[in-house]
Order: C-alpha cells, then structure tokens, then sequence
C-alpha cells in the first residue's frame, strides 16, 4: 500500500465522463467524489488527489483490456494509477456497465451501489492494494465493504 502523503489537507478533483447514457441508477458525480474523499480519508491520505472515471460499456472495455493487458475480454474494472514520481496523486478508473450491471444483479443491489463499490477497488488499486492472490482478493474485497459501509452520502449535495 502507498505511504500516507507528507502533504496536506485532502483535496479530491474527480472527472466522471459517462461514455453511454442509461435510465438506470446514474450516480451523482458530487456523491462520487464525496465517496472518493471518504475512502482517502478512512486510507489516511493526504494532499491533492485526481481522479478520472469513465463509465463505459464492453465493446470499448474489451478494446482497452487488450490493449493495456493483452486480454481481449470484457472485464468490470480497469484502473491506471498515476505516477507518483510524476507529481501526481490518484489515477484513472474505468468501469463497464455491461457487467457492472449483472453483477449488482448477482449481488442483490442497485446498479449504484455496484458502481461505488467499483469505485473503491479503483481506489484501493492505486493506493497499491493488490488482488492476484484468493487471500488479497478477499482482503481488498471485505476493505471495499467495510468503505462502503462507513460511508454516507451527504445529503446537502446531488
């Protein structure tokens, strides 16, 4: 995991770019950022923190699999942390609502909570959590939950 930032207060600026539109359980980019902004405070990060998120569908996860990890299979997340040595805090997250969809279904949720659970694991990843292994896999799994759980949506924003 990434070592807690000498910098300081949090600043969050997260980018949400929704590449297919849906009738179903959008979330709020204001929420977004807020849930960001909570796991890097529960994370006990630090300084200025960017974000991108892109909401996208199979066809496009698919090309971006292959591209970046030689597989051309349609998967739920992708995430490309930043450089550190760059400057930079944060990364890009990229998340296919073709299987998010299914999988909120299999999980008995809204497709919103699938999507900020999501969120979280982009997070996690560029914080430096790790999931090859069933054994991080399932600690990175129960820390999304135990984030998700904490967090609660302010009301005074959309």
């Amino acid at each position: 995991m990434r070592e807690r930032s000498s910098e300081s207060p949090l600043s969050v600026e997260l980018t949400v770019d929704w590449a297919l539109t849906t009738e179903d359980d959008q979330i709020s980019p204001h929420h977004a950022e807020d849930l960001i902004r909570h796991a890097l405070v529960q994370e006990c990060q630090t300084g200025s923190w960017h974000f991108a998120i892109r909401f996208v569908n199979d066809l496009e996860m698919a090309q971006l699999h292959e591209t970046w990890l030689g597989d051309l299979s349609p998967t739920d997340i992708l995430t490309f942390a930043y450089d550190p040595e760059d400057g930079a805090q944060g990364g890009d997250i990229v998340i296919s609502l073709d299987t998010a969809a299914p999988n909120a279904t299999d999980a008995g949720w809204r497709l919103s909570d699938e999507l900020h659970f999501l969120m979280l694991h982009g997070l996690l990843h560029v914080l430096g959590w790790d999931d090859h292994s069933a054994t991080y896999r399932a600690a990175m799994l129960e820390r999304q939950q135990e984030l998700l759980a904490s967090w609660k949506p302010r009301e005074d924003i959309e």
